[in-house]
C-alpha cells in the first residue's frame, strides 16, 4: 500500500511539474489604463469641486498562467478610484480588475490618483457668435439669435475667474437661407484663449444643465444696383 501510495504521490508532483513547463507562469505588463472615478458626491456634498493632478490613467502588471495572461486585452480590466477613501493629502488607491477571469494576480506598484479641490464658483456670462466662412453669392449674414443667451457657468474658484467671455463658433461657408446650428460654449480668458471646458458646468436662466447652445443665423439676399451719375 505504501508504494501505491509513493507512486500516486511521485506522479502528482511529475502531472505538476509537466503541466508547470508546459503552461509556465509568467507575467505581463499594460500600460496606460484609464482610471475611472467613483463616488464623485463625495466631493460636491461639500461644495467643491476636484481637478486630477495625477492617475488618470495606470500602468500595471498581471502575473498568471501564460496560456491565461496571453490571452487578455487591455480592455479586459477596469481601473477605478474611490473619492470617497480620500486620504488627508487628497489620494485615493487605483484598484484594478479584471472583468473576465479572476485566477491572475494584478499588481498596479501602489499607484495613487492625486486630486486638487477647490471652493466652488459660479459666473453669468452672455454668449457671443463668431461666424467663420463666406456666404453664397447674393447673400449675407443679417442677423443671429442664441438660445440661452446668458449661461451660468460653474467650476472652480480659480478657473472661473479667469473667464472673461464665452462664444460659439458657426460656419455660414455656402449658406443661402436661415439655419439653426447647436454647438459647444467656449470659454475664453481676457487675452482670448480657450480654456479647457472640461473643468465646467453650463446651465441655462431655468437652471437646467446644457451641453450646447442652439444660434439661429438668419441670411438675406443682397442686391446689386447701377449708380448714375448726374
Amino acid at each position: 500500500i505504501w508504494y501505491k501510495v509513493l507512486s500516486l504521490g511521485i506522479a502528482v508532483m511529475v502531472w505538476l511539474v509537466i503541466l508547470n513547463m508546459a503552461d509556465p507562469i509568467t507575467t505581463r505588463s499594460f500600460n496606460d489604463l484609464e482610471v475611472q472615478i467613483i463616488n464623485q458626491s463625495a466631493i460636491t456634498s461639500i461644495n467643491q469641486v476636484y481637478e486630477v493632478i495625477e492617475g488618470d490613467t495606470v500602468n500595471f502588471t498581471v502575473k498568471g498562467k501564460s496560456s491565461i495572461v496571453n490571452s487578455l486585452k487591455i480592455t479586459d480590466f477596469t481601473a477605478y478610484a474611490d473619492l470617497s477613501k480620500l486620504s488627508p493629502v487628497y489620494a485615493a488607491d487605483i484598484v484594478v480588475k479584471c472583468d473576465v477571469i479572476q485566477n491572475v494576480e494584478i499588481d498596479t506598484g501602489n499607484r495613487m490618483l492625486k486630486v486638487k479641490l477647490e471652493d466652488v464658483a459660479t459666473k453669468n456670462v452672455q454668449v457671443a457668435v463668431e461666424t467663420t466662412g463666406e456666404v453664397a453669392d447674393g447673400y449675407y449674414v443679417d442677423n443671429y439669435e442664441v438660445r440661452p443667451n446668458i449661461v451660468t457657468i460653474t467650476g472652480g474658484a480659480s478657473k472661473i475667474s479667469k473667464i472673461a467671455s464665452v462664444k460659439v463658433n458657426v460656419s455660414v461657408s455656402g449658406a443661402h437661407k436661415n439655419f439653426v446650428e447647436e454647438t459647444v460654449p467656449i470659454a475664453l480668458d481676457e487675452n482670448g484663449n480657450e480654456i479647457d471646458s472640461s473643468f465646467f458646468t453650463y446651465y441655462n436662466k431655468d437652471n437646467e444643465l446644457i451641453d450646447i447652445v442652439s444660434v439661429k443665423i438668419f441670411i438675406n439676399n443682397t442686391k446689386t444696383i447701377p449708380v448714375k451719375l448726374d
